[in-house]
């Protein structure tokens, strides 16, 4: 695939520059051509310091061409060369008929190098072996995928008002994932995606109409259906299953009077899977499910209308109206050993809103909003019904040349309406999840921009947010946050440039669980070891600052960068056990088992670079970059592979500091 690639390069290099003497006529023949060497010095997890890109020693470029004349134009980009980022792009075509696109690119995203399993086969869909704790014997892989995505597009515009517009794309997704397996067992799962989607738009665009009809397909292949592992017992499990999806939908528009607009969006979906059904040993489902095959099929539609109007200067609206059904036609398998069948979940979602905004003397926008929204749910055990009602206004002033302030409120209310409560149903029925959980939320922000001198820019910000959740009887009851931030940057002359900015943001939740006899809120069962209620109260305070310079030591010809970023996350658990006389197993007490260390890290980054304009169209930039990542959570503490779990190294030991030297030189033309 690269050769292929660094040829394309080539030839394209090839047909573009003489394309002068070829077209003839009044043209324009540019581009820029980037070469950047660096050495690169990793200790710690080179997965996380490079988690989605690629910097390694090595020499990489970019191209850019450009070329344009009266009626056609074409441009080339080639990004990170050869590298596991690479971006290549091709857009042509004749102004105001048609256009096309041709684009490839990669995308990685890795996890852990050097993860460890005693399982044989990773990277494949069989995985065999027996436990053993020598880890020095187990087999080295790494926790790491790729996405490589091409595509191609193509539009007309020749037939104006009329139009088309096409697009054809593939995405290929390897490499390997963690998974959970038996017995809290952690096992490297396969990943062998393509996707395939096309796309097609044609309508009419003229004052005051606009109208379109597009269809979109995409075609989901995997070519591991499930995974089994062969110890400590034979086991299966499930991997994404092969599906279809099709949308027909019509987009339009028609200008009314009084500066007005009415829009619609409306469609129909479908989106199909089918599965042969195996039991925990991957052996077909012949003797525990009623089919042996389940054949998904879920079918949607919406519709959408919006109108907005700005009659009069002083004031502008917006009214709208959203209906969507989602409707689940899978097939319901019976399972016959415990008699019970899969949920075939299906929900309606409607929601009507309106937004009117003010002008007023004094330089004064005064915007108020609500939206209301009901969502329907079909068989689940925990909900029937959720209502959303949103609330809010926005003022904003802009009374002084140098400062404009803004300020806002929002009250939000979500109430569920369950089902009766069964003491012989899942406790889940009691428990209701996350996305169903009734609260109210009031949020608050104000922010600022100050310009008290020519070259001096502020900008302050504040928000509040406040979540008080009700009728949870096991989970979060509470949730606080307070957000804090400050930009500026000063100009001192011509020869140096200052900037930073701080961030600050606090998260306080509280959650509680309580020993229920599921018929009523009052504790049924005694408080002793076994049954016992506790609450926890959750704290994260996360910091983001930096600060930089740009020194014109040269002015036009050299310039000096400095910058310093910061970002770090502190985070604590004060866990209370609510049983008699604190009597908590193994000799703990209320303050042991408080976590001090809750997803804690520490990210810092400085960079020195120097640019120099050799000439016109030659720059070169030399520089030097370290980053340190630090990274602590009790979960990792004492971070053991073998038994009793039997881990393979995911996510494990995540910290790392990084020095990267690199030149980069740039020739314009």
């Amino acid at each position: 695939m690269r050769l292929r690639l660094y040829i394309l390069i080539f030839l394209l290099a090839v047909i573009l520059i003489p394309f002068r003497a070829v077209f003839g006529g009044e043209s324009a023949f540019e581009g820029e051509v980037t070469a950047k060497g660096q050495l690169v010095d990793v200790n710690g997890n080179e997965a996380k310091f490079n988690e989605y890109g690629d910097t390694k020693d090595g020499i990489y470029g970019n191209i850019g061409l450009n070329y344009e004349r009266e009626k056609y134009f074409l441009k080339f980009n080639a990004d990170d060369i050869g590298y596991d980022t690479q971006k290549y792009m091709i857009e042509g075509g004749m102004w105001g008929k048609f256009k096309y696109n041709m684009y490839y690119m990669e995308i990685p995203h890795n996890i852990t190098f050097d993860a460890r399993t005693f399982l044989s086969g990773a990277g494949r869909d069989k995985l065999t072996g027996t436990p053993n704790s020598d880890v020095s014997t187990w087999h080295k892989f790494d926790y790491s995928t790729e996405r490589k995505r091409y595509g191609a597009g193509l539009k007309f515009d020749m037939l104006n008002p009329f139009f088309i517009d096409a697009e054809v794309q593939r995405e290929e997704k390897s490499g390997i994932k963690a998974a959970g397996g038996q017995f809290s067992m952690e096992v490297p799962e396969p990943v062998d995606y393509t996707t395939d989607t096309f796309s097609v738009e044609a309508g009419y665009n003229k004052k005051p109409f606009f109208a379109s009809l597009n269809y979109f397909y995409s075609k989901f292949d995997n070519d591991n259906q499930s995974l089994t592992v062969s110890t400590p017992s034979p086991l299966a499990i499930t991997l994404p299953a092969d599906n279809d999806y099709h949308r027909i939908g019509f987009k339009g528009s028609v200008m009314l009077p009084f500066n007005s607009r009415f829009s619609t969006n409306i469609g129909i979906a479908e989106a199909k899977s089918d599965y042969k059904l195996v039991d925990e040993e991957g052996n077909a489902c012949t003797t525990t499910c009623s089919n042996q095959t389940f054949d998904g099929k879920i079918k949607s539609k919406n519709y959408d209308f919006v109108l907005t109007s700005n009659p009069v200067s002083f004031l502008d609206g917006k009214i709208y109206y959203k209906y969507y059904r989602d409707k689940n036609k899978s097939d319901e398998i019976l399972d016959t050993v415990i008699g019970e069948s899969n949920e075939l979940l299906s929900y309606k979602k409607t929601s009507y809103g309106t937004q009117l905004g003010f002008r007023l003397p004094q330089n004064i926008k005064l915007t108020a909003k609500y939206a209301h929204m009901d969502t329907n749910y079909d068989n689940r055990i925990d909900v029937n019904k959720r209502k959303d009602d949103t609330y809010g206004i926005d003022l904003g002033w802009t009374g002084l040349d140098f400062l404009t302030v803004n300020a806002g409120y929002e009250r939000m209310n979500r109430r569920t309406d369950r089902p009766g409560v069964d003491p012989d149903e899942a406790i889940e029925k009691y428990l209701g999840r996350f996305d169903v959980s009734p609260f109210n939320r009031d949020t608050y922000k104000v922010s600022c921009e100050v310009n008290p001198l020519e070259d001096l820019d502020i900008s302050l910000g504040y928000k509040y947010k406040k979540t008080d959740y009700n009728d949870t009887g096991i989970g979060l009851r509470e949730d606080k946050r307070d957000e804090y931030n400050i930009a500026a940057n000063y100009a001192a002359g011509k020869m140096v440039k200052i900037f930073g900015y701080f961030d600050y943001e606090k998260v306080r939740a509280k959650q509680f669980h309580r020993v229920y006899d599921l018929g009523n809120e009052n504790p049924s069962l005694p408080q002793d070891v076994n049954n016992y209620n506790w609450d926890v109260k959750h704290e994260e305070v996360n910091y983001d600052y930096g600060i930089g310079s740009d020194i014109y030591a040269i002015p036009g010809k050299l310039t000096l960068t400095l910058q310093y970023d910061n970002v770090k996350s502190d985070g604590n658990a004060d866990f209370t056990y609510h049983l008699p006389n604190d009597e908590i197993p193994g000799g703990a007490t209320n303050s042991s088992i408080d976590i001090s260390n809750s997803d804690d890290y520490r990210k810092q980054a400085v960079s020195v670079k120097a640019v120099y304009n050799v000439s016109k169209p030659l720059t070169v930039t030399g520089g030097y970059a370290y980053e340190q990542y630090k990274y602590s959570d009790a979960q990792l503490d004492g971070y053991k592979y073998d038994a009793p779990l039997y881990l393979t190294g995911a996510f494990k030991d995540s910290s790392y500091n990084a020095n990267v030297v690199f030149v980069t030189a740039v020739y314009k033309f």
